[in-house]
Protein backbone atom coordinates (compact mmCIF):
# COMPACT_ATOMS: atom_id res chain seq x y z
CA UNK A 1 0.00 0.00 0.00
CA UNK A 2 1.28 3.47 -0.87
CA UNK A 3 2.27 5.80 1.97
CA UNK A 4 0.60 9.19 2.60
CA UNK A 5 2.82 10.96 0.07
CA UNK A 6 2.10 8.36 -2.58
CA UNK A 7 -1.64 8.53 -1.90
CA UNK A 8 -1.54 12.32 -2.05
CA UNK A 9 0.12 12.17 -5.45
CA UNK A 10 -2.50 9.70 -6.73
CA UNK A 11 -5.33 11.88 -5.47
CA UNK A 12 -3.84 14.89 -7.24
CA UNK A 13 -3.28 12.98 -10.48
CA UNK A 14 -6.46 10.91 -10.69
CA UNK A 15 -8.98 13.25 -9.03
CA UNK A 16 -7.33 16.56 -9.99
CA UNK A 17 -7.18 17.66 -6.35
CA UNK A 18 -4.67 20.30 -5.38
CA UNK A 19 -2.10 19.61 -2.66
CA UNK A 20 -4.18 21.13 0.16
CA UNK A 21 -7.32 19.23 -0.86
CA UNK A 22 -5.46 15.92 -1.02
CA UNK A 23 -3.85 16.48 2.38
CA UNK A 24 -7.10 17.45 4.09
CA UNK A 25 -8.97 14.49 2.63
CA UNK A 26 -6.29 12.06 3.79
CA UNK A 27 -6.23 13.74 7.20
CA UNK A 28 -9.98 13.38 7.62
CA UNK A 29 -9.82 9.75 6.54
CA UNK A 30 -7.14 9.09 9.15
CA UNK A 31 -8.50 11.18 12.04
CA UNK A 32 -12.26 11.16 11.73
CA UNK A 33 -14.51 14.24 12.06
CA UNK A 34 -12.58 17.47 12.67
CA UNK A 35 -13.43 21.13 12.89
CA UNK A 36 -11.90 23.28 10.13
CA UNK A 37 -9.04 24.64 12.22
CA UNK A 38 -8.29 21.17 13.58
CA UNK A 39 -8.16 19.81 10.06
CA UNK A 40 -5.90 22.66 8.97
CA UNK A 41 -3.48 22.05 11.84
CA UNK A 42 -3.39 18.29 11.33
CA UNK A 43 -2.96 18.56 7.55
CA UNK A 44 -0.43 21.41 7.60
CA UNK A 45 -2.76 23.69 5.63
CA UNK A 46 -2.94 27.46 6.27
CA UNK A 47 -6.05 28.17 8.40
CA UNK A 48 -7.23 30.87 6.01
CA UNK A 49 -7.29 28.32 3.15
CA UNK A 50 -8.95 25.40 4.89
CA UNK A 51 -12.51 26.70 4.48
CA UNK A 52 -12.19 26.89 0.70
CA UNK A 53 -10.55 23.46 0.68
CA UNK A 54 -13.34 21.88 2.70
CA UNK A 55 -15.98 23.56 0.55
CA UNK A 56 -14.34 22.16 -2.58
CA UNK A 57 -14.18 18.64 -1.11
CA UNK A 58 -17.79 18.95 0.02
CA UNK A 59 -18.99 19.97 -3.45
CA UNK A 60 -17.17 17.00 -4.97
CA UNK A 61 -18.81 14.58 -2.55
CA UNK A 62 -15.59 13.66 -0.75
CA UNK A 63 -16.55 15.04 2.68
CA UNK A 64 -19.73 15.64 4.68
CA UNK A 65 -20.48 18.30 7.26
CA UNK A 66 -21.85 17.26 10.67
CA UNK A 67 -24.45 19.15 12.67
CA UNK A 68 -21.81 20.49 15.10
CA UNK A 69 -19.70 22.05 12.33
CA UNK A 70 -17.17 19.28 11.89
CA UNK A 71 -16.18 17.66 8.61
CA UNK A 72 -15.68 13.96 7.93
CA UNK A 73 -14.38 12.09 4.89
CA UNK A 74 -16.84 10.02 2.87
CA UNK A 75 -15.80 6.37 2.60
CA UNK A 76 -13.60 6.26 -0.54
CA UNK A 77 -15.32 3.03 -1.58
CA UNK A 78 -18.46 5.12 -1.92
CA UNK A 79 -17.10 8.49 -3.06
CA UNK A 80 -14.50 7.46 -5.62
CA UNK A 81 -16.68 5.12 -7.72
CA UNK A 82 -19.14 7.98 -8.05
CA UNK A 83 -16.35 10.23 -9.31
CA UNK A 84 -15.21 7.48 -11.67
CA UNK A 85 -18.68 7.26 -13.21
CA UNK A 86 -18.77 11.03 -13.52
CA UNK A 87 -15.38 11.02 -15.26
CA UNK A 88 -16.53 8.35 -17.69
CA UNK A 89 -19.67 10.30 -18.54
CA UNK A 90 -17.67 13.50 -19.05
CA UNK A 91 -15.16 11.64 -21.24
CA UNK A 92 -18.01 10.15 -23.31
CA UNK A 93 -19.58 13.57 -23.85
CA UNK A 94 -16.20 15.06 -24.76
CA UNK A 95 -15.50 12.24 -27.23
CA UNK A 96 -18.90 12.74 -28.86
CA UNK A 97 -18.20 16.46 -29.09
CA UNK A 98 -14.83 15.82 -30.74
CA UNK A 99 -16.46 13.47 -33.26
CA UNK A 100 -19.07 16.11 -34.13
CA UNK A 101 -16.36 18.76 -34.42
CA UNK A 102 -14.46 16.53 -36.85
CA UNK A 103 -17.47 16.51 -39.18
CA UNK A 104 -17.86 20.28 -38.91
CA UNK A 105 -14.18 20.94 -39.60
CA UNK A 106 -14.13 18.49 -42.51
CA UNK A 107 -16.27 20.94 -44.45
CA UNK A 108 -13.42 23.47 -44.33
CA UNK A 109 -10.87 21.10 -45.82
CA UNK A 110 -10.45 21.36 -49.55
CA UNK A 111 -9.18 18.48 -51.67
CA UNK A 112 -5.43 18.09 -51.50
CA UNK A 113 -2.75 15.53 -52.08
CA UNK A 114 -0.18 14.96 -49.35
CA UNK A 115 1.99 13.02 -51.76
CA UNK A 116 3.00 9.40 -51.67
CA UNK A 117 4.96 9.64 -48.42
CA UNK A 118 4.28 11.58 -45.23
CA UNK A 119 4.91 11.31 -41.48
CA UNK A 120 2.42 11.24 -38.60
CA UNK A 121 3.27 11.77 -34.94
CA UNK A 122 1.62 10.09 -31.95
CA UNK A 123 0.35 6.58 -31.31
CA UNK A 124 -3.32 7.35 -31.91
CA UNK A 125 -2.51 9.34 -35.06
CA UNK A 126 -0.82 6.22 -36.43
CA UNK A 127 -3.84 4.16 -35.36
CA UNK A 128 -6.12 6.59 -37.18
CA UNK A 129 -4.11 6.16 -40.38
CA UNK A 130 -4.31 2.37 -39.96
CA UNK A 131 -8.09 2.46 -39.50
CA UNK A 132 -8.48 4.70 -42.56
CA UNK A 133 -6.35 2.34 -44.66
CA UNK A 134 -8.33 -0.66 -43.40
CA UNK A 135 -11.67 0.93 -44.32
CA UNK A 136 -10.53 1.30 -47.91
CA UNK A 137 -9.28 -2.26 -48.30
CA UNK A 138 -11.19 -5.52 -48.55
CA UNK A 139 -8.17 -7.46 -47.35
CA UNK A 140 -6.37 -9.44 -46.47
CA UNK A 141 -4.52 -6.89 -44.37
CA UNK A 142 -1.02 -7.78 -43.26
CA UNK A 143 0.41 -6.62 -39.96
CA UNK A 144 3.96 -7.13 -38.76
CA UNK A 145 4.23 -6.25 -35.07
CA UNK A 146 7.26 -5.91 -32.86
CA UNK A 147 7.01 -3.16 -30.23
CA UNK A 148 3.25 -3.63 -30.12
CA UNK A 149 3.73 -7.32 -29.28
CA UNK A 150 6.21 -6.50 -26.53
CA UNK A 151 3.91 -3.81 -25.08
CA UNK A 152 0.60 -5.63 -25.60
CA UNK A 153 -0.59 -5.25 -22.00
CA UNK A 154 -0.03 -1.49 -21.97
CA UNK A 155 -1.56 -1.07 -25.43
CA UNK A 156 -4.62 -3.23 -24.83
CA UNK A 157 -7.17 -0.52 -25.72
CA UNK A 158 -5.38 0.26 -28.97
CA UNK A 159 -5.10 -3.42 -29.90
CA UNK A 160 -8.81 -4.00 -29.31
CA UNK A 161 -9.80 -0.93 -31.39
CA UNK A 162 -7.74 -2.08 -34.37
CA UNK A 163 -8.88 -5.70 -34.17
CA UNK A 164 -12.51 -4.62 -34.07
CA UNK A 165 -11.96 -2.76 -37.36
CA UNK A 166 -10.18 -5.59 -39.21
CA UNK A 167 -12.39 -8.53 -38.28
CA UNK A 168 -11.92 -11.57 -40.49
CA UNK A 169 -9.45 -9.96 -42.88
CA UNK A 170 -6.14 -9.53 -41.07
CA UNK A 171 -3.00 -11.64 -40.83
CA UNK A 172 -0.56 -10.75 -38.08
CA UNK A 173 3.11 -11.71 -37.86
CA UNK A 174 4.77 -11.49 -34.45
CA UNK A 175 8.40 -12.14 -33.50
CA UNK A 176 9.17 -15.78 -32.82
CA UNK A 177 9.56 -16.41 -29.08
CA UNK A 178 7.53 -13.40 -27.89
CA UNK A 179 4.86 -14.30 -25.35
CA UNK A 180 1.37 -13.06 -26.19
CA UNK A 181 -1.19 -12.52 -23.39
CA UNK A 182 -4.06 -14.98 -23.52
CA UNK A 183 -6.58 -12.13 -23.57
CA UNK A 184 -4.97 -10.94 -26.82
CA UNK A 185 -5.15 -14.40 -28.36
CA UNK A 186 -8.78 -14.68 -27.28
CA UNK A 187 -9.64 -11.32 -28.86
CA UNK A 188 -7.74 -12.30 -32.01
CA UNK A 189 -9.73 -15.51 -32.20
CA UNK A 190 -13.05 -13.72 -31.72
CA UNK A 191 -12.12 -11.29 -34.49
CA UNK A 192 -11.23 -14.12 -36.87
CA UNK A 193 -7.65 -12.85 -37.16
CA UNK A 194 -4.82 -15.26 -37.92
CA UNK A 195 -1.50 -14.97 -36.10
CA UNK A 196 1.84 -16.53 -36.96
CA UNK A 197 5.37 -16.22 -35.58
CA UNK A 198 8.34 -15.28 -37.73
CA UNK A 199 11.91 -14.08 -37.27
CA UNK A 200 11.19 -11.60 -40.05
CA UNK A 201 8.93 -9.58 -37.76
CA UNK A 202 11.40 -6.91 -36.69
CA UNK A 203 9.28 -3.75 -36.89
CA UNK A 204 5.70 -2.51 -36.67
CA UNK A 205 4.10 -2.32 -40.10
CA UNK A 206 0.69 -2.53 -41.76
CA UNK A 207 0.17 -3.27 -45.43
CA UNK A 208 -3.27 -2.55 -46.88
CA UNK A 209 -4.46 -2.49 -50.49
CA UNK A 210 -2.85 0.81 -51.41
CA UNK A 211 -1.15 1.98 -48.21
CA UNK A 212 1.85 0.95 -46.12
CA UNK A 213 2.32 2.28 -42.57
CA UNK A 214 5.63 1.70 -40.78
CA UNK A 215 6.56 2.69 -37.26
CA UNK A 216 9.98 4.31 -36.96
CA UNK A 217 12.42 3.26 -34.20
CA UNK A 218 11.69 4.92 -30.86
CA UNK A 219 9.62 4.59 -27.69
CA UNK A 220 5.86 4.16 -27.52
CA UNK A 221 5.56 7.61 -25.92
CA UNK A 222 6.93 9.40 -29.01
CA UNK A 223 5.64 7.28 -31.87
CA UNK A 224 6.38 8.48 -35.39
CA UNK A 225 5.09 6.53 -38.38
CA UNK A 226 5.75 6.88 -42.08
CA UNK A 227 2.73 6.49 -44.38
CA UNK A 228 3.36 5.40 -47.97
CA UNK A 229 0.23 5.87 -50.05
CA UNK A 230 1.23 3.99 -53.17
CA UNK A 231 -0.75 1.05 -54.56
CA UNK A 232 2.15 -0.45 -56.54
CA UNK A 233 4.50 -0.38 -53.56
CA UNK A 234 1.80 -1.78 -51.25
CA UNK A 235 1.03 -4.55 -53.73
CA UNK A 236 4.67 -5.56 -54.10
CA UNK A 237 5.16 -5.58 -50.34
CA UNK A 238 2.00 -7.64 -49.85
CA UNK A 239 3.42 -10.29 -52.19
CA UNK A 240 6.61 -10.48 -50.14
CA UNK A 241 4.65 -10.69 -46.90
CA UNK A 242 2.54 -13.50 -48.34
CA UNK A 243 5.78 -15.45 -48.82
CA UNK A 244 6.87 -14.70 -45.26
CA UNK A 245 3.40 -15.72 -44.04
CA UNK A 246 3.62 -19.11 -45.73
CA UNK A 247 6.92 -19.84 -43.99
CA UNK A 248 5.79 -18.56 -40.57
CA UNK A 249 4.72 -20.79 -37.69
CA UNK A 250 1.05 -20.80 -36.65
CA UNK A 251 0.50 -19.98 -32.99
CA UNK A 252 -1.19 -22.75 -31.02
CA UNK A 253 -3.14 -21.77 -27.90
CA UNK A 254 -2.67 -24.14 -24.98
CA UNK A 255 -6.15 -24.31 -23.43
CA UNK A 256 -4.74 -25.84 -20.22
CA UNK A 257 -3.05 -22.57 -19.24
CA UNK A 258 -4.75 -19.99 -16.98
CA UNK A 259 -6.73 -17.30 -18.78
CA UNK A 260 -4.57 -14.44 -17.53
CA UNK A 261 -1.27 -16.13 -18.33
CA UNK A 262 0.87 -15.03 -21.24
CA UNK A 263 1.90 -17.57 -23.81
Amino acid sequence: MAGPEGLEEKLRKLLSLNAYEARVYITLLSNGPLKPREAARAAGVPPQRVYDVLDSLFRRGLVVKTADGRFDAVDPRTALPRLAEQALEEARRRAEGIARLAEELAGLRGSRNLGDVYLVSGLWSAVGEALEAARGCGGPLYFMVYKVALEAERLRNMVEVILDAVRGRARILIPRGVSVPRWALAVLGEAGVEVRASEASILDMMVACDTVIMGLPGGMEDVVAVVIANREFAGALRERLMEVWERAEPLVLDESRPVDEAG
